[in-house]
């Protein structure tokens, strides 16, 4: 993947800004790995979660911009991608704790887990994916406000924030982080300040050439490392009783494995449902016409 051709020496802005959108998101991926494998070890420190989570919640607002026409696809299109690798992890995890007795089940805490509800549970299974249930929310509010345009429904959804947030103890960062993210992009396109040229001398101009695609490439396996990691430093600290070093380096590796396994059958699965809404479309198409 390329940065859009510009003139020798310059940059557009929104080349820019998805390559330093991708340095934070890479950024926030490896803290909230560090924090873990820290905390599992008896070394944890919770002040880097305030960044890398902060980061997490500025990408997403960021790239939360939906219009009433296409909101409908958007959140679909933002639920599949959510869903499905999420879906995959926690179908092992399930499968994993029932073999292990891990940790006691029932089939309220199995619901919550399935819709991504995890923030909603007492005793969670699978920790991280708490984070999972405040970007789904944050998605359904943009959706909602975007498509009915309704102030009573917006103050409904505002209350609805103060009180979730309230109540499950959500950190008000969250939220601001979330809304500068998309306050920014929304600015930058209405402005038109997106489509600008900005100058670089011509080594750096060479830089963002050469690290785009890779920045790219990698940011593209964060939310699959994400949901897998925390799997794999459990699998390093209770079963296999690893060092520290060990689960930390060697956990690296075996995580961006398993993220790109993640990555590929996520892929399948969408190419498969793609093809059966086409299949079911040429179908649907064919009884209407004419003999």
């Amino acid at each position: 993947m390329k940065p859009t051709e510009s003139p020798a020496g310059s940059v557009v802005v929104e080349d820019l800004a998805s390559a330093v959108n991708s340095v934070l998101r890479i950024t926030a991926t490896l803290i909230i790995y560090l924090f873990h494998c820290h905390g599992l070890y008896g070394r944890g420190d919770s002040r880097p979660l305030f960044y890398a989570f902060a980061f997490f919640l500025f990408l997403s607002g960021y790239y939360a911009m939906v219009r009433r026409e296409n909101a409908v696809r958007w959140i679909r299109r933002r639920l599949r991608r959510i869903y499905i690798p999420y879906w995959l992890v926690i179908t092992v995890v399930v499968l994993s704790n029932w073999a292990v007795q891990y940790k006691p089940v029932g089939v309220k805490e199995l619901f919550f887990l399935l819709i991504g509800g995890n923030l909603f549970i007492e005793d969670k299974l699978y920790v991280i994916a708490w984070f999972i249930s405040v970007i789904i929310f944050l998605y359904c509010c943009v959706f909602l406000m975007a498509y009915f345009r309704s102030m009573a429904l917006r103050f409904l959804l505002a209350v609805a924030l103060v009180y979730i947030m309230s109540h499950y103890r959500i950190p008000v960062y969250f939220y601001v982080a979330f809304t500068i993210g998309w306050s920014l992009h929304y600015l930058l396109l209405r402005s038109g300040l997106s489509r600008a040229v900005l100058p670089l001398s011509p080594g750096a101009a060479r830089t963002l050439q050469r690290v785009y695609g890779p920045l790219l490439t990698v940011q593209n396996f964060s939310y699959e490392f994400f949901l897998v990691h925390g799997g794999v430093l459990l699998l390093f600290n209770k079963l296999l009783k690893a060092s520290y070093g060990e689960a930390l380096y060697a956990g690296i590796a075996v995580t961006m494995i398993n993220a790109m396994i993640l990555k590929e059958l996520t892929r399948r699965i969408e190419l498969f449902i793609d093809g059966r809404r086409a299949a079911a479309g040429t179908g649907g198409d064919a009884k209407r016409s004419p003999n």
